[in-house]
């Protein structure tokens, strides 16, 4: 998990100063600060905020010149308790090829995970579309939706 807090404290109110607002339907825009995460410095994460009070989002993770994305989408663990996902919800995150969340086990992943491969523009494209479609099927965020965008480089 590279962000969001226990249900019931999901983080409310205004994003960190430093979120730059990107309509969901600027693909080419995220695409390009995926570009910047996984080559600049020591990589980072993207993370793609779509509804702030509710904290629903998804993210991205890289290091720095590798290919290998490590993708995660939101659990009920850090939903406000009035947008919790439904079964219908959880299953569609699985119908999109995200793996369940596998708190308790020996490599605790609260939230939903893919790893994926991005070696060029052409490849990070479908990793971005694929967070953007997870938040419109499975989260039911409408495509109009700005997102409050955080670039984190480590």
């Amino acid at each position: 998990m590279l962000f969001g807090k226990k249900k019931g404290k999901a983080r409310r109110g205004s994003p960190p100063p430093d979120a730059l607002d990107v309509p969901m339907h600027d693909i080419e825009q995220l695409v390009s600060l995926l570009a910047r995460i996984q080559t600049e410095g020591a990589g980072g994460a993207l993370v793609l905020v779509a509804n702030q009070e509710h904290n629903i989002y998804v993210q991205v993770a890289a290091i720095s010149q590798q290919p290998d994305l490590w993708l995660e989408a939101v659990s009920n663990d850090f939903i406000s308790q009035d947008m919790q996902l439904s079964s219908a919800q959880q299953q569609q995150l699985i119908d999109l090829g995200w793996s369940l969340p596998s708190a308790g086990q020996r490599q605790s992943q609260p939230n939903y995970v893919q790893e994926v491969q991005a070696h060029d523009d052409d490849t990070r494209r479908k990793a971005v579309e694929l967070l953007l479609l997870t938040l419109q099927q499975a989260y039911d965020i409408p495509g109009s939706t700005m997102l409050s965008v955080q670039v984190i480089f480590n």
